[in-house]
């Protein structure tokens, strides 16, 4: 039996903060991770800076006192929390050098070589992490050799990076329990749900069959899907647990399978289940008729990853919408009365005057009341860093890994003709156009 700390942590400091409004989200993949591990016999413990209002100083001398077997991290790319891994797992290795530290999450299966070459950090998991962690742990404690771990990086005898084999996708999503909310800190994130008006997070489902060359996608092309009685179970759970009414799925693409979704509001509508609901998803594939019929069993927003107004740059993008079907799509959506959020990209390669004109147009033609304008931000494993990396904009990984901040926010790689001030000012414009 091992003492495992699941680590949910984050740099407290002025340039962490500055830029952008702080949100309140439950570590879904730490959640995730602590269903799998609550069917062995390992005690678990949560380190959780966001709601502890903890400092890393604090969460490293609870370590160093404890000194438990394993710790796991997670993170993802951007806000700094490449430099602070690197920082907070040195820190580890010299308070609990016995401790073995495993990270997860997006960033680890977005640069998991960096890790292993420049932290402490002793194994990058990839992909999903549940049958993985299960297996790395077993691994390690029986002396096994972590070579025949699917999905993992470590550091071999040399020093070298080694990569495992790619460990094949679950099939069955409902193989694990649910999260061990009773582990966390949830009185904290309940209230602030509470307080915001904002919703708690789910996933119904894994993968993207989008092909957009800005995405690092951490669970790839295919799609998994949760059965919906097993979605349901798990709100109904955080309901009568929680209070919590409101809930944000967060597929990467929820209208994947329509027929799939069509299904889910008639169980609704049979069920008389009582809490809203909002998703993200791609405007190809809404209807006026299905958005009305979900609105009819508790959903009240979509977001919709829209990007541009320009069918050429939407196409640089490999993002496969035709843009004035898109724009028809997301009226009729409007008309139904639910709410939408859309998300723009400034910033493509192909960037110009025409195409933020466009961009606005189309705005204004759909009457868009939440716009979210961002800056094209690369991350690697994309075609478009790879694209950076040809050009000589992205010279060392490193280097800009390390330096990156507030994704979508600030101009790192600039690919068009213009400076970056006129990018922030395009940013802003759009931003404006907000009708709320």
């Amino acid at each position: 039996m091992a003492l495992i700390y699941l680590a949910n942590l984050e740099e407290s400091s002025e340039r962490t903060f500055k830029d952008y409004v702080r949100t309140l989200h439950f570590p879904t993949g730490l959640g995730l991770i602590s269903g799998a591990l609550s069917t062995t016999d390992h005690t678990l413990h949560v380190l959780d800076s966001y709601v502890d209002k903890q400092k890393p100083e604090d969460m490293l001398l609870t370590i160093s006192k404890n000194k438990p077997d394993f710790i796991l991290f997670t993170g993802f790319l951007g806000n700094y929390q490449y430099s602070f891994i690197k920082r907070i797992s040195c820190k580890i290795r010299e308070l609990s050098p016995s401790t073995i530290q495993i990270i997860g999450g997006t960033m680890a299966s977005t640069i998991p070589e960096l890790l292993i070459k420049n932290s402490a950090v002793d194994y990058v998991v990839i992909g999903e992490g549940e049958e993985t962690i299960l297996d790395l742990i077993n691994s390690i404690q029986h002396g096994h050799s972590v070579s025949n771990v699917k999905g993992i990086a470590y550091r071999g005898a040399d020093g070298q990076t080694l990569l495992t084999a790619e460990r094949p996708r679950i099939k069955d999503l409902t193989k694990f329990p649910f999260p061990k909310y009773n582990l966390f800190e949830m009185s904290s994130y309940t209230k602030y749900i509470k307080e915001t008006g904002r919703c708690w997070d789910i996933l119904s489902s894994r993968g993207c069959f989008g092909k957009c060359i800005y995405c690092e996608r951490t669970f790839g092309g295919n799609v998994t899907y949760r059965p919906l009685e097993h979605v349901l179970e798990e709100i109904r759970y955080i309901k009568q647990n929680y209070g919590i009414d409101r809930f944000n799925f967060v597929d990467d693409n929820f209208l994947n399978n329509t027929k799939r979704i069509e299904a889910f509001a008639d169980n609704l509508r049979n069920i008389n289940e009582n809490f809203q609901f909002r998703f993200q998803g791609r405007a190809n594939l809404i209807n006026y008729h299905l958005a009305k019929t979900l609105k009819q069993v508790g959903c009240f927003g979509i977001s919709f990853g829209l990007e541009s107004g320009s069918q050429r740059i939407i196409d640089s993008m490999h993002k496969f919408i035709n843009v004035k079907k898109a724009e028809e799509n997301v009226k009729n959506v409007l008309d139904s009365g639910l709410e939408v959020h859309a998300s723009f990209i400034i910033g493509m390669p192909m960037e110009d005057d025409q195409s933020i004109h466009e961009t606005k147009d189309f705005i204004n033609r759909i009457g868009l009341q939440n716009v979210n304008a961002g800056i094209l931000t690369p991350f690697p494993n994309t075609e478009i860093y790879r694209l950076g990396k040809q050009r000589g904009l992205i010279i060392d990984d490193e280097s800009y890994c390390e330096n990156l901040g507030t994704v979508y926010y600030d101009v790192y790689v600039n690919y068009t003709k213009y400076t970056d001030q006129q990018l922030r000012l395009w940013r802003n414009e759009l931003n404006s156009l907000s009708t709320d």
